[in-house]
């Protein structure tokens, strides 16, 4: 985490930005561990972290708003957790139908919410992408290897913190890069 507090002191410098990204990446690194280790996305842990998102929003915090005013920014993010949530839900209610209980849980339906906050519309359509491209090829390595078989549960958290913390810190670049090739 060091490592990462380092970038981006080094990319924002002494900022409020800074203070949010900073605690979004502890977050998402306790996220992160914690589903690897036990399997759970603790409310304990995404709430707060919802609530703290949306303080940021209210600051401004949010990649795509820019200078817009905290309206905008607060819009932003509210929309961007709705529709991460609202896919998520969908995808975990499906998920559990047919594959059965388990296949997404209530945990990794808040953190699609909190990425959503974290990142805003329409940037949080971006995050879900990478998070699904990254779930996919991680997964299909693991599986050609065998380290996993298709029996075993890979935790989708990770994942979407990959795509969430990408999205926060390059994700008006991605977007730039993607739209204007």
């Amino acid at each position: 985490m060091g490592v990462l507090f380092a970038w981006l002191y080094l990319r924002y410098g002494p900022t409020l930005r800074f203070l949010f990204l900073a605690a979004y990446t502890v977050v998402f690194v306790l996220v992160t561990v914690t589903d690897l280790e036990r399997r759970l996305i603790l409310n304990v842990v995404i709430l707060p972290a919802i609530g703290l998102a949306l303080v940021g929003a209210l600051c401004g915090v949010t990649p795509f708003a820019g200078d817009a005013p905290w309206k905008a920014a607060l819009w932003n993010a509210v929309l961007g957790g709705l529709i991460a949530y609202g896919f998520f839900l969908l995808a975990a209610l499906l998920g559990n139908l047919i594959v059965g209980r388990g296949a997404l849980g209530g945990g990794d339906v808040n953190l699609a919410a909190f990425v959503g906050l974290v990142t805003g519309f329409p940037l949080v359509i971006e995050s879900l992408v990478l998070a699904i491209l990254a779930g996919g090829a991680i997964s299909l390595l693991l599986l050609v290897t065998r380290i996993r078989s298709l029996r075993d549960p890979i935790p989708y958290g990770p994942f979407l913190v990959i795509g969430g913390w990408v999205t926060m810190v390059w994700g008006d670049q991605i977007a730039r890069w993607l739209l204007y090739r």
